[in-house]
Protein backbone atom coordinates (compact mmCIF):
# COMPACT_ATOMS: atom_id res chain seq x y z
CA UNK A 1 0.00 0.00 0.00
CA UNK A 2 1.30 3.46 -0.87
CA UNK A 3 2.08 5.88 1.92
CA UNK A 4 1.08 9.49 1.77
CA UNK A 5 2.89 12.14 3.74
CA UNK A 6 1.15 15.31 4.87
CA UNK A 7 3.43 18.32 4.76
CA UNK A 8 2.33 21.64 6.18
CA UNK A 9 4.12 24.89 6.92
CA UNK A 10 3.77 25.59 10.64
CA UNK A 11 3.61 29.00 12.24
CA UNK A 12 4.87 29.02 15.82
CA UNK A 13 2.87 31.68 17.62
CA UNK A 14 4.62 31.21 20.94
CA UNK A 15 7.77 32.87 22.23
CA UNK A 16 10.93 30.77 22.56
CA UNK A 17 13.92 31.35 24.84
CA UNK A 18 17.17 29.40 24.65
CA UNK A 19 19.04 28.57 27.87
CA UNK A 20 22.60 27.40 28.33
CA UNK A 21 23.60 25.96 31.71
CA UNK A 22 25.35 23.03 33.38
CA UNK A 23 22.29 22.25 35.51
CA UNK A 24 20.17 19.13 35.13
CA UNK A 25 16.56 19.61 33.93
CA UNK A 26 14.99 19.23 37.38
CA UNK A 27 17.49 21.76 38.77
CA UNK A 28 16.58 24.33 36.12
CA UNK A 29 12.88 23.81 36.87
CA UNK A 30 13.49 24.13 40.62
CA UNK A 31 15.57 27.31 40.16
CA UNK A 32 12.83 28.84 37.98
CA UNK A 33 10.17 27.91 40.52
CA UNK A 34 12.15 29.58 43.30
CA UNK A 35 13.18 32.71 41.41
CA UNK A 36 9.98 33.36 39.44
CA UNK A 37 7.28 31.87 41.64
CA UNK A 38 6.36 29.27 39.02
CA UNK A 39 5.07 25.78 39.65
CA UNK A 40 6.85 23.83 36.91
CA UNK A 41 6.02 20.15 37.13
CA UNK A 42 7.60 17.22 35.33
CA UNK A 43 5.53 15.70 32.56
CA UNK A 44 5.96 12.58 30.48
CA UNK A 45 8.97 12.81 28.22
CA UNK A 46 8.31 14.26 24.78
CA UNK A 47 8.74 11.48 22.14
CA UNK A 48 9.91 12.58 18.68
CA UNK A 49 11.05 10.80 15.54
CA UNK A 50 14.29 12.45 14.43
CA UNK A 51 16.27 12.48 11.21
CA UNK A 52 15.89 10.52 8.03
CA UNK A 53 16.23 7.25 9.93
CA UNK A 54 13.22 8.28 12.08
CA UNK A 55 15.01 7.43 15.32
CA UNK A 56 12.76 7.74 18.36
CA UNK A 57 14.15 10.15 20.95
CA UNK A 58 12.71 11.24 24.31
CA UNK A 59 13.13 14.77 25.72
CA UNK A 60 12.54 15.78 29.34
CA UNK A 61 9.71 18.29 29.66
CA UNK A 62 8.27 20.42 32.46
CA UNK A 63 5.04 22.43 32.34
CA UNK A 64 3.65 25.42 34.25
CA UNK A 65 -0.04 25.90 33.62
CA UNK A 66 -1.96 29.17 33.93
CA UNK A 67 -5.55 27.87 33.74
CA UNK A 68 -7.13 31.27 34.40
CA UNK A 69 -5.50 32.53 31.20
CA UNK A 70 -5.66 29.31 29.21
CA UNK A 71 -1.91 29.46 28.81
CA UNK A 72 1.14 27.28 29.50
CA UNK A 73 4.89 27.56 29.80
CA UNK A 74 7.07 24.59 28.83
CA UNK A 75 10.69 23.90 29.72
CA UNK A 76 12.17 21.29 27.36
CA UNK A 77 15.64 19.77 27.25
CA UNK A 78 17.47 20.14 23.93
CA UNK A 79 19.29 16.83 24.34
CA UNK A 80 17.18 13.70 24.16
CA UNK A 81 17.89 10.01 24.36
CA UNK A 82 18.92 9.86 20.69
CA UNK A 83 19.50 13.36 19.35
CA UNK A 84 18.80 17.08 19.60
CA UNK A 85 15.35 18.67 19.80
CA UNK A 86 16.52 21.61 17.68
CA UNK A 87 19.66 20.39 15.87
CA UNK A 88 20.23 23.79 14.26
CA UNK A 89 21.35 25.03 17.68
CA UNK A 90 23.57 22.00 18.32
CA UNK A 91 25.27 22.45 21.65
CA UNK A 92 24.51 26.19 21.89
CA UNK A 93 21.45 25.71 24.09
CA UNK A 94 20.72 23.06 26.70
CA UNK A 95 17.04 23.95 27.22
CA UNK A 96 14.22 25.86 25.59
CA UNK A 97 11.32 27.68 27.19
CA UNK A 98 8.22 27.86 25.00
CA UNK A 99 5.39 30.09 26.22
CA UNK A 100 2.52 32.35 25.24
CA UNK A 101 3.53 35.99 25.50
CA UNK A 102 0.85 37.51 27.76
CA UNK A 103 1.06 41.27 28.08
CA UNK A 104 1.51 42.57 31.67
CA UNK A 105 1.64 39.03 33.12
CA UNK A 106 4.12 36.81 31.29
CA UNK A 107 5.95 38.88 28.72
CA UNK A 108 9.24 37.94 27.15
CA UNK A 109 11.01 40.91 28.77
CA UNK A 110 9.73 40.05 32.26
CA UNK A 111 10.72 36.43 31.87
CA UNK A 112 14.19 37.37 30.57
CA UNK A 113 14.74 39.72 33.52
CA UNK A 114 13.72 37.02 35.99
CA UNK A 115 15.81 34.30 34.36
CA UNK A 116 18.92 36.49 34.22
CA UNK A 117 18.78 36.74 38.03
CA UNK A 118 19.45 32.99 38.24
CA UNK A 119 23.26 32.81 38.46
CA UNK A 120 23.54 29.23 37.22
CA UNK A 121 21.97 30.06 33.85
CA UNK A 122 24.94 31.02 31.69
CA UNK A 123 23.01 32.29 28.66
CA UNK A 124 19.34 33.22 28.24
CA UNK A 125 18.44 34.47 24.76
CA UNK A 126 15.17 35.01 22.88
CA UNK A 127 14.90 33.08 19.62
CA UNK A 128 12.91 34.43 16.69
CA UNK A 129 10.84 31.40 15.73
CA UNK A 130 10.02 32.64 12.25
CA UNK A 131 13.66 33.38 11.32
CA UNK A 132 15.99 30.86 12.94
CA UNK A 133 13.99 27.70 13.64
CA UNK A 134 14.15 25.07 10.93
CA UNK A 135 12.78 22.42 13.33
CA UNK A 136 9.95 24.47 14.82
CA UNK A 137 7.56 21.54 14.35
CA UNK A 138 9.35 19.92 17.34
CA UNK A 139 8.05 22.74 19.58
CA UNK A 140 4.36 22.16 18.90
CA UNK A 141 2.99 20.41 22.00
Amino acid sequence: MAKKLLQAELELEQSVLGISTVLKPWQVAWQMNQALGFDLKREEDLPLLLGRAKTLSYFQKFKYELPELGSMLHLVANTGSAGKLLPEFGSTFDYFIVFDDIEDLLSEEQLLRGLKKIRDLTVVVPIKADEKLRSKQHLVF
